[in-house]
């Protein structure tokens, strides 16, 4: 976590009025007691610890201005949770994030498994992407083929008409006739008109 300190916090009294070793060893004792979450509490044996120029006047200097306070054999800072968090409200935001960080995981999770299956999905023939996702519209390829082997949806042709042969005539064919049926009546209607005179 962090520690948090006003923008005046070194110009008001009584930490304006402190020697700078007696405010070096205030503020190290506001973060001792935010990283270990100790709610303001300070044990005794890790106050000499806090700072390298430690002695027991700066400890008076902070007890005296009110700052820190005697509580059995251990010290606590005065009015600590006014400004910093409580060791239960950093608690519930770690356990916030912790829940966070797992819905999100989650979540991301399944939205790569979803593209996968939808790159599997792209990249297969409509047999494996029916089997995968249910029936799958044919392709119209896949639908031409399939009329043109169905014999129920086969044209047959009708065969070309003959076409006339010699003798016959072209002009009638539900009709047709030999001519050499018509040239033998012709030559009878000749013959009753009898010879040409001359």
């Amino acid at each position: 976590m962090w520690t948090k300190l006003s923008d005046d916090f070194g110009e008001v009294p009584p930490v304006l009025n402190l020697s700078d070793a007696a405010y070096r060893l205030y503020v190290q004792g506001l973060i001792y007691c935010n990283r270990n979450l100790t709610d303001g509490l300070i044990a005794e044996a890790a106050v000499g610890r806090l700072t390298t120029t430690f002695s027991k006047r700066l400890v008076a200097e902070l007890t005296a201005t009110h700052l820190w306070t005697r509580e059995g054999s251990n010290f606590v800072v005065a009015e600590f949770l006014r400004d910093q968090l409580s060791r239960a409200q950093v608690m519930k935001i770690r356990t916030d994030r912790r829940a966070a960080g797992r819905a999100g995981g989650i979540a991301s999770g399944e939205s790569r498994r979803q593209l996968h299956r939808v790159s599997e999905l792209g990249s297969t023939g409509p047999s494996r992407q029916a089997g995968a996702s249910g029936p799958v519209e044919p392709t119209a390829e896949a639908r031409a083929s399939d009329v043109a082997s169905d014999p129920a949806h086969t044209t047959v042709n009708p065969a070309p008409a003959p076409a006339p042969g010699p003798g016959l005539r072209r002009s009638d064919r539900s009709g047709l006739r030999p001519i050499s049926d018509a040239a033998a009546r012709f030559e009878t209607d000749i013959a009753k008109l009898g010879p040409e005179p001359d």
